[in-house]
């Protein structure tokens, strides 16, 4: 079974912000506000606003934080009434 005690340290963050059947500058919105609040962390990010075709509406954000030891994923999901830039803020402090 493999074991990791450590997952070292934090060497870059991948990640994208996609929209489904909505404006593609709400996803921009949300890279932008991604890359303010990860920008911090002194290591490269590769975030990608996008869009994609969906039955219904939605918008959602998939973080990749590459580690020495291990990887992790991250995945935050918007909802009615919560603003782009405020859904980025929840999943930069899930990363963080």
């Amino acid at each position: 079974a493999l074991q990791i005690h450590e997952r070292g340290a934090l060497l870059r963050i991948s990640g994208r912000a996609l929209v489904a059947g909505l404006d593609p500058a709400v996803a921009d919105r949300q890279r932008r506000q991604l890359i303010s609040r990860l920008q911090g962390l002194g290591v490269p990010l590769n975030i990608l606003a996008g869009s994609l075709s969906a039955p219904r509406p939605g918008r959602f954000i998939i973080l990749l934080a590459e580690f020495e030891h291990s990887q992790q994923t991250f995945f935050s999901v918007g909802e009615l009434g919560k603003p782009p830039e405020m859904l980025a803020n929840e999943a930069a402090q899930t990363l963080m």
